[in-house]
């Protein structure tokens, strides 16, 4: 079972604050995407999948990219330990 960084146990479902993101694989992509991923810092989201490897992943949707209505853009990432930060409800619920 995958941990956050203070090694609070991870699964399907659980709210995690991304508290950084890195890799190899960051400086590989467009710079328009690697903006839309980066925005994730700091941002709460429920992890919707836990990979073959263990690792947990995250999504984050744009509507009405440009201006337009019929744009719709998603950006998933997959989160290292270190990465990410178990948010209790109470806590999202206070918005920190």
């Amino acid at each position: 079972m995958p941990n956050d960084r203070d090694g609070n146990d991870v699964v399907v479902g659980t709210t995690v604050r991304v508290l950084s993101l890195s890799g190899r694989w960051l400086d590989e992509i467009p710079d328009d995407e690697r903006a839309r991923v980066l925005s994730m810092v700091g941002e709460t989201f429920q992890v919707y999948e836990i990979d073959s490897y263990g690792r947990p992943w995250v999504m984050k949707e744009w509507h009405g990219v440009d201006g337009r209505p019929d744009v719709f853009l998603v950006e998933d990432v997959a989160l290292d330990a270190d990465e990410m930060l178990v948010v209790r409800a109470d806590e999202h619920d206070a918005g920190t």
